[in-house]
């Protein structure tokens, strides 16, 4: 059995002050291209969509409206969103994807709260996912492609086979028995809603097509994008975009209901009120918005943009429109679990704001992506969107036009607002260290029939 090593640094590590008994169990349910605006959130939300759990998730906890994934080199936009997820660094301090922990100064998530005490368990999809990095959780389970019901089910047995703490195996002959006391991270990547939108018939029957609403961006083509066979252009009816929405939906609700039954054991196992709860996305999805049809792309209801919810003991109440990464939650667990963080990170912890104390980390949210150069930067309402490739802007209000329908960069009304995020375009790009003109293309390193086990602590 092949063990990876790593380099144990003499640097001491900070101890927590957080006993096993005080360390809230963390559950992270990451989903597979739910984009923005899908959680229906009691009506304040899509009223299309349903997703009775993670409302109530999000009636007790925090919900962001502005959370992004920072950028990508690929059209499978998952694989370096949760990359940088894990690693905590964004896409342009890769060279190569997938880097295990180097040391006690560069680490990732898994290995973090293995150090701090925590039985770390992910279950998820097999393809498109950081191999090298997810061997590092105490057991890593891979079972059927994300399409299938029954891999999507088994991602939840997993996950109630540990609480109930039956033995568990994962990749390299690892196994595990929660003993009961230490605390758990449960990072749950499921494949839903990925197409073929994996969802059993009583989530579907909940749905009809001639009661679901196309966006206004819908089949409105994009001048450049569309342009791209590489974003991916389609051409859809509106009876197309009714029946893909309705598969979408259906396969969100799917999951949503298995969080419930999974919620409902920790009720029962009287685990629920010391455990966090965060339910995000690995990126967006366009689904015939501009005219386009996968991720490659920074459109607000395209690639980046993906819901957030997070809720649990220290969190408040509250809706959100501050500006975050998905890479921010990175240090926001290591701050709420006691665990200490590398010297160099790009996300910033936005335990603050779930805790009350402050309404933001950043004034403005850089975005990349790089297949097709595109760059784009916004603040709490403006955005501009630029091609580097063919130094050309567009420029919306966020605020009047969340769709982006009306391109104002040759406007002369808010040519100030238009000059100021320029200039930060520039700033952020280079404290990201975007090496453009260069091209981002990222390699990558391992696959999982050459890793061995989890890293030793």
């Amino acid at each position: 059995m092949k063990v990876i090593s790593i380099l144990i640094s003499t640097v001491l590590w900070v101890s927590t002050t957080l006993s096993a008994a005080d360390k809230p169990n963390i559950i992270f349910l990451l989903a597979d291209d739910q984009r923005s605006g899908t959680l229906h959130l009691k009506g304040f939300g899509n009223s299309d969509t349903l997703t009775p759990t993670i409302d109530k998730l999000a009636e007790s906890g925090a919900y962001f409206n502005n959370c992004y994934v920072f950028g990508s080199d690929r059209g499978s936009v998952c694989y370096p969103s949760r990359t940088q997820l894990l690693s905590g660094k964004c896409l342009f301090r890769y060279k190569e994807l997938d880097l295990p922990s180097k040391n006690d100064q560069d680490f990732n998530l898994p290995y973090a709260l293995r150090k701090a005490g925590y039985v770390t368990v992910r279950t998820g999809k097999a393809n498109n996912v950081p191999y090298g990095i997810n061997m590092e959780f105490n057991v890593n389970i891979e079972r059927a492609n994300r399409g299938s019901i029954a891999g999507n089910l088994g991602y939840f047995q997993d996950a109630t086979d540990f609480i109930n703490q039956k033995e568990i195996k994962g990749l390299a002959d690892q196994k595990l028995t929660w003993d009961g006391e230490q605390p758990f991270f449960l990072y749950i990547a499921v494949g839903t809603p990925h197409s073929p939108f994996p969802a059993e018939l009583e989530d579907q029957a909940l749905f009809r097509e001639d009661e679901l609403q196309l966006p206004p961006s819908f089949m409105v083509k994009h001048p450049v994008l569309t342009q791209y066979e590489k974003v991916k252009p389609r051409e859809y009816s509106e009876d197309d975009g009714r029946n893909l929405l309705k598969e979408y939906y259906a396969s969100i609700k799917f999951m949503d209901r298995k969080l419930g039954e999974l919620i409902e054991l920790l009720k029962k196992k009287r685990l629920y009120e010391n455990t966090i709860f965060i339910v995000g996305s690995d990126n967006g999805l366009s689904l015939g918005n501009h005219g386009v049809d996968g991720k490659s792309n920074l459109m607000e209801y395209g690639g980046m943009h993906v819901p957030l919810v997070v809720s649990g003991p220290g969190i408040e109440n509250a809706k959100h429109r501050s500006l975050i990464y998905l890479l921010d939650l990175f240090p926001t667990i290591c701050d709420f679990t006691g665990a200490a963080k590398p010297e160099k990170l790009d996300g910033e912890s936005i335990k603050p704001i779930l805790a009350g104390e402050s309404e933001k980390v950043r004034k403005y949210l850089l975005t990349a992506y790089t297949e097709v150069e595109q760059r784009a930067i916004r603040d709490d309402r403006w955005k501009l969107l630029y091609f580097p490739d063919l130094d050309q802007y567009e420029f919306y209000d966020l605020e009047s036009d969340p769709h982006e329908l009306e391109n104002l960069a040759k406007s002369e009304e808010n040519a100030d607002v238009f000059g100021r995020l320029k200039k930060q375009m520039d700033i952020q790009r280079a404290h990201f260290h975007d090496p453009y003109p260069e091209m981002v293309r990222i390699k990558r390193v391992y696959n999982k029939n050459r890793i061995g086990p989890a890293l030793e602590i």
